[in-house]
This record gives C-alpha cells, sequence and structure tokens, in this order.
C-alpha cells in the first residue's frame, strides 16, 4: 500500500511500507496468574522483587523447539520430530549455513544487472573529470546535502534529522505512558553523531532521555557554541569504548548488562546503526559488522521498539537474508533515501517499526554466526555466494511481496541513483560555467523546513534577517530551493 509520508517528486522516495504477514511469533505460551505473581501486582515492578532464577517455562525450550546444537561455531540444528509441528512458521524459516552449504543465489534477480551496469559506467565516467568541478556538480545536484552539515552537527546527523522528520521515531518514538526514553547508538565511524542529534532532538520534551554508544559524542566546531548550550550539560549518554577501539563481542555482555539495570530489563526504545561506512570490497568486514550489529540491537531493543539501520544496495545473500529476518520480527519495515542526503550515493536507510516479539533467542543465531565468520577467516572473502546466508534461498523466492518489494526498491533506487550521476556529468561537462556559489540562507532555510527543526541563532544578523524572510516564502513552504 502507498503511502503520502513519503510521495516525494523523486520516484525514488515513493516508499511503500512492507507489512509482515504473519502472525506475532512466540516461543512459549504465557505463565498463568498463580506463577507471576510479581508480575500481577499494581504500579512499578523493581527487579529487587522479582524471584531469584529464572521463570519457569511453560512451553518446550529452544533447543527442544530447535534440536540439540551439533558441531562449533555456528551451531546447526537437528529438528525434533516429536515437536516439529509444535515448531512457529517463523522458526521454520531460519536456516544456517556456510557458503560451502549454498544453494546458487542469483543476486541479480534482487536487482536489474543492466541499471548496475549503468551506474558503474557512470561513476567510471566522473573519475575521468576534473574532481574539483565533479565536488561542484554535486553541491549543485543536492545543496541541501552539501550546505545542511553546516547548520547542524555532520553529514549523519543531518541525514537522521531527515529520516526524522519523515519517520518521527525520534520526535514521537517514545511508548506511550513511559516516562523515559532509551536508545542506544551502533554506529563507530562517526561515533556520537547520531546521539548527539537525539539528545538535542529529545531536550525540549519533558520525557528523560538515557542513552548508550560505542564512542563519545562529537561536536561540530563550526557550529555556533550557544547551538549546544540545551544539551551539552547533559549526562545521560554513556560511551562505551573509544572512538579508535574495533568493536568487540566482549563489550556486549557489559553493554547488555548497563541497559539491562537502567531499563530495568525492558531494554532500548530505539536502536541506531550504520552499516554505510564499511567496505563492500571486503565481504568478511562487512559481514561482520552486519551481524554484530544485530546481535547487540536483538539482545537489546525493547518489544515494540524501533530500529533505523543505515545500509548500502541490498545486493548480498547475507544482506537479503537479515532483511528477511527483520521483515518477520517487524510489524513494518521501510527503507528511506532522505532528502537532503547524497542521492548519487548508494546509502539508504532501513526503519524498523514495532518489535513484535520481546528478545528471545534469535540474537543467538546472529552471534554464532559472527562466530562462525570468525573461524572462517577471509577464505570467504572471494566467495561467489557471500560469506553466509540465514535463510534458504527458497524460503525468501516463495515470499513474493518480500522479493517484490527489495527487487523495486533496488531497482526504484540504482536507476535514481544513475539519473543522478547523469545530471553531476552534465554539469560538469556543459560548457556553460557551473555558479560558483549559491543563497546559502535559502538552502538553510530548505533544510529547517525539511527537519522541522527551529532556527539556530547565527552571529551573523543579515543571514538571520534574510533566513526568516525565505522561511515566511510560499516558494519554500511548495519544497522549493531558491538559488
Amino acid at each position: 500500500m502507498a503511502t503520502e509520508l513519503y510521495a516525494l517528486d523523486d520516484e525514488e522516495y515513493q516508499n511503500t511500507p512492507l507489512v509482515s504477514p504473519i502472525p506475532p511469533p512466540s516461543l512459549f505460551t504465557v505463565p498463568p496468574r498463580t506463577q507471576r505473581p510479581w508480575q500481577d501486582r499494581a504500579g512499578p515492578q523493581p527487579m529487587a522483587n522479582a524471584p531469584s532464577g529464572p521463570p519457569i517455562p511453560v512451553g518446550p525450550s529452544v533447543e527442544d523447539i530447535m534440536g540439540p546444537p551439533i558441531g562449533t561455531g555456528l551451531r546447526s540444528h537437528v529438528p525434533n520430530p516429536i515437536l516439529l509441528q509444535q515448531r512457529p512458521r517463523w522458526a521454520q524459516l531460519i536456516w544456517t549455513g556456510s557458503d560451502s552449504d549454498i544453494p546458487p543465489f542469483a543476486t541479480d534477480s534482487y536487482c536489474d544487472p543492466d541499471l548496475r551496469d549503468c551506474v558503474a559506467a557512470a561513476e567510471a565516467k566522473l573519475k575521468t573529470l576534473d574532481p574539483a568541478r565533479v565536488r561542484q556538480g554535486q553541491q549543485l545536484e543536492n545543496p541541501c546535502g552539501a550546505v545542511g552539515r553546516t547548520v547542524f552537527v555532520g553529514r549523519e546527523a543531518v541525514e537522521l534529522a531527515a529520516v526524522d522528520s519523515l519517520v518521527g521515531l525520534i520526535t514521537h518514538g517514545h511508548i506511550p505512558g513511559d516516562s523515559q526514553f532509551f536508545f542506544l547508538d551502533l554506529y563507530d565511524a562517526d561515533a556520537g553523531a547520531f546521539a548527539d542529534y537525539v539528545l538535542w532532538r529529545k531536550y525540549p520534551s519533558r520525557i528523560r532521555t538515557y542513552g548508550w554508544g560505542m564512542g563519545p559524542r562529537t561536536l561540530n566546531p563550526a557550529v555556533p557554541e550557544r547551538f549546544y548550550t540545551r544539551n551539552t550539560a547533559s549526562t545521560n549518554y554513556s560511551a562505551m569504548r573509544s572512538q579508535d577501539d574495533d568493536m568487540r563481542l566482549s563489550d556486549v555482555s557489559t553493554l547488555h548488562q548497563k541497559v539491562t539495570d537502567k531499563t530495568r530489563g525492558q531494554g532500548v526504545h530505539l536502536v541506531l546503526g550504520s552499516l554505510a561506512d564499511r567496505s563492500l570490497a571486503d565481504p568478511n568486514a562487512y559481514n561482520t559488522a552486519l551481524l554484530y550489529q544485530l546481535a547487540i540491537m536483538f539482545r537489546m531493543l525493547r518489544k515494540g521498539g524501533h530500529v533505523i539501520f543505515k545500509i548500502n544496495q541490498l545486493d548480498s545473500p547475507l544482506a537479503i537474508s537479515a532483511l528477511f529476518i527483520l521483515y518477520r520480527y517487524f510489524e513494518e519495515i521501510h527503507l528511506i533515501k532522505p532528502p537532503p542526503g547524497a542521492p548519487y550515493g548508494p546509502f539508504r536507510y532501513l526503519v524498523c517499526r514495532n518489535l513484535r516479539v520481546p528478545k528471545a533467542s534469535i540474537h543467538d543465531l546472529f552471534e554464532e554466526a559472527l562466530g562462525q565468520i570468525h573461524e572462517q577467516g577471509a577464505s570467504n572473502s572471494h566467495s561467489d555466494t557471500g560469506a553466509l546466508l540465514l535463510v534458504m534461498p527458497e524460503e525468501l523466492k516463495a515470499d513474493e511481496t518480500f522479493t517484490s518489494f527489495v527487487e523495486s526498491a533496488n531497482n526504484n533506487h540504482t536507476m535514481a541513483q544513475f539519473k543522478s550521476l547523469q545530471r553531476v556529468t552534465k554539469f560538469v561537462t556543459q560548457n556553460e560555467p557551473i555558479p560558483q556559489k549559491y543563497e546559502i540562507p535559502a538552502v538553510i532555510a530548505k533544510c529547517l523546513d525539511i527537519w522541522r527543526l527551529p532556527v539556530p541563532r547565527i552571529d551573523d544578523e543579515a543571514t538571520m534577517a534574510k533566513l526568516a524572510v525565505l522561511r515566511s516564502e510560499a516558494t519554500l513552504a511548495k519544497g522549493e530551493v531558491v538559488f
């Protein structure tokens, strides 16, 4: 079904939400009231009131359903024939295996190979042109992305602001009735950029916000200091490691304990992550980062929580199968290219709304797959089928709703990339000189209008006066940028 939320001029932004067609999965039945008196009391439930030891499971255990683990590293489960019919449909879809076990997987079926060849040819053409003029052409093609970072913290925070203006998960992402908002920032390349935007955005609300991240917050020295006065004093953010450390699984247990204690075992409301800065030329590193962030996300996110990931093209077996699992676990997923984002880049944002089940054994699947990649090392780096597949190709192809969603999203995005690269090439190769600058206040006004942000205080009074006039003009209300 179409939605007006993303119906912008470019077809790239005309996204269709993908709604999971199956009912919420459940591993265990709900214990009777007599077995959970600590949950039946009215009012808050402090952890100290919980009985010692784990709750008594009423339904079959995970190993009863999946079978005993065999081998080392990535566990392959042998189905228990007695309880096979009790195994939920969602669990039957999950399968794990290394590249030697994967049947031929045609990634071309998820994206038109001719379109990808056109994009590659256009990128190769730009490499032969004057780099300075190419940069000018890119800025002229996408002024919001070029100028937007002068308004806010950095490129990632600028794009996150644009995504939030479309989906509202940060502005209105708390669970109704909750007086606190918890988030997790897994982005490590520009650690703290996402967190800085979340804290800035949530400050005006009366909801106390807490966050954890992979690194310290970063502030843009080019932005006036007064712009940060509302949130720099906040101590509600914890960096789990220094910015130069590599991601480690040993960080997960420490982070999980902190999140569990602070959220009273409920988990966070929002997880933010990014895989866009991982080189696709090294599938081993990219797959490791993907599985690492997914494992943390499934372990830390609460039921009803949301996820925002910045991703590359969906053109690898692991990425597509991981997306399929997300599709089964969340009520709705979107692929979004935010308006201020660079349209000629391969990056998009994956937005997953409302986790359908509480934290369950699914995070073990990703952690074990991560261990398998570490064991196999670089042997899979040049595999034709990818390093790992989490869902059998037959199951992927059997769900026509999912396959058509991925195929149309990839093709639309690739076509938009090609058209944008063509426009940049035209800017560079045309005989007329490219404008050296454009009206920055007009673009700033457009960015603020897209993000629905208040006007920051700027020292230049003339710029501020012009900005106020531009924001009130009807042309900006129609989404036009004046040069």
